[in-house]
C-alpha cells in the first residue's frame, strides 16, 4: 500500500503516479507490467491465496470465510479504488471496481492446494472502459492501450490454461 500517489511493483501499466520516471525512456507512466502477487504467492505453494473485489460481496465474504477455516497460511489480494490518486469522481468506485474485474485486469480466482478456480468467468469488457474513467490513464496513446489489452488477453488465457490443468491433474 502506498501513500501519496507514488509508484509501486503493483501499479498497473501505463498509470501515471507522483513518481513515474520522466525523460528518455520514461513518458511519466509506468511502462512494465505490475507484478502478479498471487502467481508468487502460489509459488510458495501455500494452502489457500484469493483475489477479492468488494463489488462483488458474497464472493468476498465466501473467500474471507474459507481463509479463516483453512489450516496454515492464506493470503486475500483485495482490489482497492483510490478516487484522489486515480483521478475520478469518487460516485464512479463501484463501476470501476466492477470493470476491473469484468476486463480480466483483475480477476477473481482462487488458488487452493495447487488447484486454481475462476470465479467470475464473464471477462467482458474492453481495458479502454476502465480506463477511460480514470484520469491516470487519459495520457496513453491507442496504440499503448492496445498492448496492455493484448497483454491483460494474454493473462486471462494463461489464467484459464492454469485453472484447466490444475483440476485435470486432480482427477
Amino acid at each position: 500500500m502506498n501513500t501519496g500517489m507514488q509508484t509501486s511493483s503493483l501499479t498497473p501499466m501505463g498509470a501515471t503516479t507522483t513518481t513515474n520516471p520522466v525523460g528518455k525512456h520514461g513518458g511519466g507512466w509506468r511502462i512494465r507490467n505490475k507484478k502478479n502477487m498471487m502467481e508468487i504467492v502460489a509459488a510458495h505453494n501455500i494452502p489457500y491465496a484469493a483475489t477479492v473485489n468488494p463489488s462483488y460481496p458474497m464472493d468476498f465474504i465466501k473467500k474471507i470465510e474459507k481463509a479463516k477455516s483453512i489450516k496454515g497460511p492464506s493470503y486475500i489480494h483485495a482490489y482497492s479504488v483510490c478516487p484522489t490518486g486515480w483521478r475520478y469522481q469518487p460516485e464512479l468506485g463501484l463501476e470501476i471496481s466492477r470493470l476491473a474485474t469484468e476486463t480480466g485486469i483483475f480477476p477473481l480466482y482462487e488458488f487452493e492446494n495447487g488447484t486454481y478456480t475462476i470465479n467470475y468467468k464473464k471477462k467482458t469488457k474492453q481495458v479502454i472502459e476502465y480506463y477511460k474513467l480514470q484520469g491516470r490513464f487519459r495520457h496513453l496513446p491507442e496504440d499503448f492501450v492496445k498492448e496492455v489489452q493484448m497483454a491483460i488477453d494474454k493473462e486471462w488465457q494463461r489464467l484459464q490454461d492454469k485453472e484447466e490443468c490444475s483440476h485435470r491433474q486432480k482427477l
